[in-house]
């Protein structure tokens, strides 16, 4: 019996240290394998195909802003900087809500779709490009909130480049305001092992469509590959777009928020009504620090 309950757990002790070395595999694999498409800081080579990723552009829309509303009303903003807005997910959400919304991106034409979509809707957005690790093209100006929203902080290189957005955004608030923060935890999804997320399937022009994205976990960024796939006149027909993103869990964003000088800082869940408890995306507010 001794010796059965000894090769028991050695068996065990193998197979863990196995496992292990799997995933220590596949992390080096996810670190130097070639992707096709492009990598940038920014999501200006996906363009007008970025709201395509969801199945309702317009009710992401809503939701993006009524979240975001949960934090801003109760603390009386009305200026809101959307400093990473896209496609004008959470700017334009946002204006139809009442506020005076301006929006900046570091690509210009994300810059035009937010000009587009503002027109259409008839709705009042300045925006102008903008790095959000620099603000200056705001300079002068100063806001009730800065908002980042979309897991856009993730694109960055590394945490000193958070600590630049941060700063360059206080440097923006008015007393008392605040910066929020809405970004995935691709850690929770490298745990659960979540390397495919099917987004849409239909019909474009008349030709079937499968949109979807293929997640590669690396050692210390996910690379996520949005893959549009058509079958046109019988030949199939591929577009990839490239992002890398680095592992953000909500309370790094928390301890990088209060580093940068920020107080009261709170985690929230992702609709802002109450404290985050777990799950994949999630918010982080932090208030400018009164003068004494």
């Amino acid at each position: 019996m001794a010796h059965m309950v000894a090769s028991i757990r050695r068996k065990s002790r193998g197979d863990k240290q196995g496992s292990k070395r799997k995933a220590a595999n596949s992390l080096a694999y996810a670190d130097r394998v070639l992707l096709p498409g492009s990598c940038e800081q920014s999501f200006g080579d996906i363009g007008t195909s970025f709201d395509e990723l969801f199945q309702d552009a317009e009710e992401l829309t809503r939701l993006e802003a009524l979240s975001f509303d949960a934090v801003l009303k109760p603390r009386g903003v009305q200026t809101v900087l959307d400093c990473s807005c896209g496609t004008g997910i959470q700017a334009l959400g946002l204006a139809a809500l009442g506020y005076r919304v301006s929006a900046s991106d570091i690509s210009n034409k994300m810059i035009a779709i937010v000009k587009s979509k503002a027109k259409q809707s008839q709705l009042q957005v300045e925006a102008k490009r903008a790095d959000f690790r620099n603000l200056r093209p705001w300079a002068g100006r100063r806001f009730d909130a800065i908002i980042s929203g979309g897991n856009s902080l993730s694109v960055l290189g590394h945490l000193n480049e958070i600590d630049q957005v941060l700063k360059s955004a206080m440097g923006l608030l008015n007393q008392n305001g605040v910066v929020i923060i809405g970004c995935r935890d691709y850690g929770l999804l490298r745990d659960d092992r979540e390397t495919m997320l099917p987004r849409r399937s239909g019909f474009r022009d008349g030709n079937p469509e499968w949109i979807f994205d293929l997640r590669l976990f690396g050692s210390e960024r996910v690379r996520v590959i949005n893959m549009f796939v058509r079958v046109v006149n019988g030949h199939w027909r591929l577009r990839s777009f490239v992002k890398s993103y680095l592992y953000l869990s909500a309370n790094e964003l928390a301890v990088q928020m209060k580093l940068a000088g920020l107080s009261r800082v709170e985690v929230l869940d992702v609709k802002g009504m109450k404290p985050y408890e777990g799950g994949e995306w999630y918010l982080v507010v932090g208030a400018k620090r009164r003068l004494h």
